[in-house]
């Protein structure tokens, strides 16, 4: 499989988007919904260890599709999605119930899958055949092209997005327990410069980052009256042209890559 193939060869990937079950409209109850998609995506590697495990639960990340989500969703990459009027559904799970997990995540990966949000489970793993007056099987005529259109152009800008943005910052450190304050640090990444970067915060059950502070160049960022206990935070490099790189959790299960 192409992931094990990337994880042999030591490639840097960034993110894996996963597109299946895309193409149609009319839902198996009748509902027909041509203004989203639904975004799966781990909020944790698949080859987390019992002390990243531990790190996480005190550091936060948990609860946020927060690989492919930042690149399809978060921050500046909102506005990506006037290509669907309602944009990207993220429910709250790595994978629909009963599904196969996703191979660029089991491998440790960013990764998300994409799905049309109204599903009719009759054209889907089926023989093509007609019982009883009901068709079943994934054919072509279950295909609505103008939404394929505008997902394919979903994805196009989200990927030419990341493309444009410098890699994600690297060894990202927090710290602040039992001060008022909170310091964050982090490392560039080689590869495309920076042009600066960006601090996000949230409160811990808010599926966005509602607060952002630049950073400059500096490598480091200390939030003054913003309490550690209270939210989560991450930080992201910025390009020159104000392409942001997905938001980097501190630690190892927050980082894009090995490190």
């Amino acid at each position: 499989m192409l992931a094990e193939y990337a994880k042999a060869q030591g490639w840097r990937v960034e993110a894996d988007l996963n597109n299946d079950i895309v193409g149609a409209i009319r839902g198996q109850n009748g509902v027909v919904d041509n203004t989203r998609l639904r975004l799966f995506s781990e909020g944790t590697r698949d080859t987390e260890t019992a002390e990243e495990a531990k790190q996480r639960r005190f550091e936060g990340g948990e609860t946020i599709r927060r690989r492919a989500t930042c690149a399809l969703r978060e921050g500046r990459r909102g506005k990506l999605y006037a290509q669907l009027d309602r944009g990207a559904g993220v429910p709250p799970r790595p994978l629909r119930p009963r599904r196969r997990s996703f191979g660029i995540q089991r491998a440790g990966f960013s990764g998300g899958a994409l799905y049309r949000n109204a599903e009719n489970y009759r054209h889907q793993h089926q023989d093509v055949r007609n019982e009883g007056g009901v068709e079943f099987g994934d054919t072509l005529a279950n295909v609505d092209f103008a939404y394929l259109a505008k997902v394919t152009a979903t994805n196009a800008l989200a990927a030419a997005s990341m493309a444009s943005a410098p890699p994600p910052p690297v060894k990202v450190k927090i710290a602040g327990a039992v001060t008022p304050d909170t310091q964050l640090s982090w490392t560039a990444s080689p590869g495309v410069p920076a042009a600066g970067y960006r601090v996000h915060w949230r409160d811990t059950s808010e599926p966005a980052w509602t607060h952002a502070r630049d950073a400059g160049m500096s490598g480091r960022l200390t939030l003054a009256n913003v309490a550690i206990d209270d939210f989560a935070f991450g930080v992201a490099s910025v390009s020159a042209d104000g392409f942001e790189s997905p938001v980097v959790f501190p630690g190892a299960v927050g980082a894009f890559w090995a490190q």
